[in-house]
């Protein structure tokens, strides 16, 4: 047995532990600012990805966009809403989700030709004088809003199934593939106005009698409008509506207690441009037609139509109704369709 072989000594130990340290300091430090840097290019893709999901959105709102020298900014909930971003973007920096409050700059600036160019910038570090989008927005007449009318709130188009507009829908009982989510179309904005007045795609009745009573206000039409929107919520109080036309006949709609009320003739007409139509004069002879205002009959074949909320004019016993491509006078004992129309406030779309 050989007493005399020796061990490592304790300063041969630490050297080596050092030595060992020392390379894995110099492995570990490019290792790190690869992945740091691995990180922070992902990061720049989901920004490239937000920006063109801006530049999207941008196109089909046209209107919106700033004017002149000036910037607006839209936010990731904005893009979630209309529909532009399906679902939650992860910040690859640190794996949590991008806050929906994120902010895209929308800068406008006038070259030398006079013309506004349109650029986007995500998570901008100034943006002075840009106000938020939504802030003091006109809607144009014919603008898709989905709106969860179980929920009360505007909803994702992700959210909106092609099944949501079946005729006779209302939003409330889902079967298979649906939900609550309905599609509308803004009509007759107002700017500066908080409220805006949608109208939905689909009618939520098929058949039904304006009134079985002769030359009498909206009967059988208002109770069942009632019924099919009774349990919808997150809508204003819509406005009653009264008419006197020159052949004396005077009535009036009470909505007080309504979550919807029907379009009226002279909406219909200005919606359509046609400046000569007046629901307290013209009779059956006014038709109004509006072929290229596809939105105003969505989901109405040649055969079948709604009914507005006003009596025609020296006819007692006719009233208007949107048809496929035209406005007419309809016998109120006829059957058409119900198509709501709901008042919200501007602000939930911010």
């Amino acid at each position: 047995m050989n007493l005399n072989k020796k061990g490592f000594t304790l300063v041969e130990v630490l050297t080596v532990i050092v030595i060992i340290s020392l390379l894995g300091l110099i492995i570990t430090i490019p290792v790190t600012r690869i992945l740091k840097k691995s990180k922070n290019d992902l990061y720049n893709v989901e920004l490239a990805s937000i920006k063109s999901a801006a530049k999207s959105w941008g196109a089909d709102n046209i209107n919106l966009l700033p004017k002149g020298d000036s910037c607006k900014y839209i936010t990731i909930r904005d893009l979630k809403k209309y529909g532009n971003l399906d679902s939650n973007i992860i910040d690859p920096r640190d794996n949590t989700p991008m806050p929906d409050d994120l902010k895209i700059k929308i800068l406008s600036e006038v070259n030398d030709k006079g013309r506004s160019i349109i650029s986007y910038e995500v998570d901008p570090s100034d943006l002075t004088g840009c106000e938020h989008i939504f802030d003091d927005v006109f809607i144009s007449d014919g603008t898709p809003i989905y709106f969860d009318v179980k929920n009360g709130k505007i909803c994702n188009v992700s959210e909106y199934k092609a099944s949501n507009s079946t005729i006779g829908y209302n939003g409330i009982n889902p079967t298979g593939e649906q939900s609550s989510c309905l599609k509308f179309y803004a009509f007759n904005d107002v700017e500066g106005e908080t409220t805006i007045d949608l109208i939905l795609d689909h009618n939520t009745t098929s058949n039904v009698k304006w009134s079985s009573v002769t030359g009498s206000a909206p009967k059988e039409v208002i109770e069942k409008l009632y019924q099919d929107t009774s349990s919808w919520t997150g809508v204003l109080n819509v406005p009653s509506y009264s008419i006197t036309q020159v052949d004396g006949t005077s009535y009036n709609i009470n909505y007080s207690a309504y979550k919807a009320r029907l379009i009226t003739a002279d909406e219909v007409a200005k919606i359509s441009s046609d400046n000569e139509f007046n629901e307290t004069s013209s009779d059956n002879k006014n038709i109004v037609a509006f072929e290229d205002i596809e939105w105003l009959y969505d989901n109405i074949d040649k055969n079948s139509g709604y009914w507005t909320a006003t009596k025609v004019a020296n006819l007692q016993e006719y009233t208007w109704a949107v048809l496929y491509g035209t406005q007419e006078s309809v016998s109120m004992s006829g059957e058409y369709g119900i198509r709501p129309v709901i008042r919200v406030s501007k602000s939930i779309m911010k």
